[in-house]
């Protein structure tokens, strides 16, 4: 049994009933509901292994030194620190750093078959079981689509994608948005401020890369 330990005006701050005879509703909805501080961190130390980004996530936050790109400065410039300019610096980079494939005429092939390679047929059995493999931890790409929401509503999106795959190879199009990708800068090492020092990260589509799996 809790017993009040409260006297002279000070407070036992993990005892509830102190904290109530001081009238510290707060405090005492804290101690009640939440879990203490010891346990969280347990749990996300036994679920690292299946969830690593949740602990980074928790150990960035907790750090006084951020990741977050506050400042560069570009070779014989100065330093910026407007997220904009940063970010087209960056991008600037990522391309200037970037492979085109060469443009080749089609070599000359000198048998040709005659048979007609079919689309796959997505149907929704086949997509729900997919759904259900997603690692509900991935980052989404720029349709806010998180796998988390595939996953867990697969009973009921799968046909409507199985509709949407069947439709995009049948047309030969793809959604606007399954085109493109968030770039993340992803810090290497050496000087922080030199945009080099950083590579692109892409993160597309999950739905889309449900339907690469077929």
């Amino acid at each position: 049994m809790i017993k009040p330990t409260f006297q002279n005006n000070i407070v036992n701050e993990t005892n509830v009933l102190d904290l109530i005879i001081a009238e510290n509703k707060n405090r005492v909805y804290k101690l009640v509901h939440l879990p203490p501080l010891g346990d969280f961190e347990y749990d996300l130390a036994l679920n690292s292994k299946f969830n690593p980004k949740k602990i980074y996530s928790y150990i960035n936050n907790k750090s006084k030194v951020k990741d977050n790109i506050t400042a560069t400065q570009p070779k014989n410039g100065s330093t910026k620190t407007d997220l904009k300019v940063i970010a087209n610096i960056l991008n600037g980079y990522f391309a200037s750093v970037f492979n085109k494939p060469q443009t080749l005429s089609a070599p000359i092939i000198d048998k040709v078959t005659q048979k007609i390679c079919k689309n796959p047929d997505f149907n929704a059995s086949v997509v729900e079981e997919y759904l259900n493999k997603l690692d509900t931890n991935k980052a989404t790409g720029m349709d806010r689509v998180y796998p988390k929401v595939l996953k867990e509503c697969k009973p009921t999106l799968a046909k409507p994608i199985s509709l949407l795959f069947n439709k995009s190879f049948e047309t030969g199009k793809l959604p606007k948005l399954w085109l493109c990708a968030n770039i993340v800068p992803l810090f290497k090492n050496g000087d922080k401020l030199n945009p080099c020092n950083y590579r692109p990260i892409s993160l597309t589509s999950v739905v889309c890369k449900v339907k690469e799996i077929k």
